[in-house]
């Protein structure tokens, strides 16, 4: 799912529906993006983001990095911390 948030007093998110986010946006999140939203929010902001995959091979020293005019960070995380079988993974800031 794609969330654009816009800048406002409140973060006020807007899904576009399958239309490119707007490049006024402040914060674009994706959780568990089609590929059609990646797409879109490559082309908004000018910039290719690591895959699910690549995310999760890039070893520990090579997580924080600059590509082109864009910083990145990969940082692991657990989830499902209250279920009996919790698990780990990554999360791209770019």
């Amino acid at each position: 799912m794609l969330t654009a948030y816009a800048k406002g007093g409140a973060a006020d998110p807007f899904s576009p529906g399958g239309e490119t986010p707007s490049s006024g946006a402040l914060w674009i999140d994706l959780m568990n993006p089609t590929a059609d939203e990646i797409r879109a929010a490559e082309m908004a902001l000018a910039i290719e983001l690591p895959s699910r995959q690549e995310a999760e091979e890039i070893e520990t020293w090579s997580r924080l990095y600059a590509d082109r005019k864009t910083l990145v960070m990969i940082a692991t995380v657990m989830v499902r911390t209250t279920s009996p079988q919790p698990a780990m993974t990554p999360i791209t800031f770019a």
